[in-house]
Parts: C-alpha cells; structure tokens; sequence
C-alpha cells in the first residue's frame, strides 16, 4: 500500500535539504499513488513539472493528491491545505498533511479479530 514515514523527520530534512527533498518526496510519493491507482504522471515528471513552473505545480499536485487519497479511505485535509496554500504556510504544512493520509492509510489493515469475527 502506502510507505510510513516519520513525519518529524521528513519536516526536518525537507528543512535541511529544501528543494532536493522536496523533490524527492514528491517524487516518491507522486510513484505510490501511481502504483496505488494504476495510472497517472511518473514521480520523474512531476518533479520535472514542479521545477520547470518554480513550485507553482506543487500546490495544484498537493491538492489532487489529497483528493486520491480521500477517495482511498484517508480523511478530508483539502480544504485545510488550500488554507494553509493561500497564507503562504501550505510549503511546510501540505506535505505533512499529505503525509499523515499517507501514514493513515498505510496503518488501515484488516486485523485478525475482524477476520474471526467475520468466519463465524
């Protein structure tokens, strides 16, 4: 499904390494949501995309993102991000919030007393 990740860390490395890892990220996360789909845009292009318009893409992919991701069974953050995007904090906050509908999504598994429950 969707790779866990600490989002204490990532919110310092994309400090640390700002544009790199932002890249990446979007990257990786951009190919997730691809395999998870079964279509869409490469991470590669993505990225290219957020770097040729300077970082205007990021908003508009943040949003999609988190509307695939609402559609896969994580919790609305759209409206939060769009907030965050028009006071300008949405470049350090947007990727958290995408990150924990990520980290949500990648903790929903069937777990064995569900199972039992339903065998009976």
């Amino acid at each position: 499904m969707y790779t866990r990740r600490n989002r204490f860390l990532m919110f310092m490395l994309m400090r640390a390494f700002s544009a790199p890892y932002d890249l990446y990220w979007i990257s990786s996360v951009q190919n997730e949501v691809c395999r998870n789909e079964k279509k869409g845009m490469s991470g590669f292009l993505t990225s290219l995309l957020v770097l040729c318009t300077f970082g205007i893409y990021s908003i508009v992919w943040q949003f999609r993102t988190s509307g695939i991701l609402k559609r896969q069974g994580a919790e609305e953050k759209r409206i939060k991000m769009a907030i965050c995007a028009f006071f300008m904090i949405g470049i350090i906050t947007n990727p958290i919030i995408i990150q924990g509908q990520m980290n949500q999504l990648a903790g929903q598994r069937i777990s064995p007393c569900v199972i039992r429950k339903s065998i009976r």
